[in-house]
């Protein structure tokens, strides 16, 4: 007798998204043998101490670097992947929580804002 599978979404789901991403992941590696934590000290000059509060430059570094590695050009679709990956989420530290706050500052513009230019500046002056 063929079986048939009923689709039903769950109102919650308990896991970890530490405990999806396999050990030989890619990012799992990077997060193994990298810190990113120079980021903020380095570019702790380059922002206002007024103002309403940017993207957290160490983010926005780890998501570019997904774009990077992944060949995502387009800011916009990287945001909308991100939201899908759960090992791009892991390494991030986006929870299921916090995607429409913590994106606000990531959009895609035909001319680039003052925030990419001044974080891809200084990502050139870090490599």
């Amino acid at each position: 007798m063929m079986g048939q599978h009923s689709r039903s979404e769950a109102l919650f789901y308990c896991f970890r998204l530490d405990d999806q991403v396999p050990e030989t992941h890619l990012l799992r590696l990077i997060e193994k043998h990298i810190s990113f934590a120079f980021v903020r000290e380095k570019l702790k000059d380059s922002y206002s101490q007024t103002g309403r509060p940017s993207i957290d430059p160490e983010l926005l570094l780890r998501i570019l670097l997904i774009g990077y590695l992944y060949g995502i050009t387009s800011e916009r679709k990287l945001v909308e992947e991100l939201r899908m990956h759960l090992a791009w989420r892991w390494f991030t530290g986006v929870g299921f929580d916090q995607e429409n706050r913590r994106f606000d500052g990531v959009r895609i513009a035909t001319v680039p804002d003052p925030l990419r230019l001044k974080f891809s500046y200084h990502i050139s002056l870090l490599l």
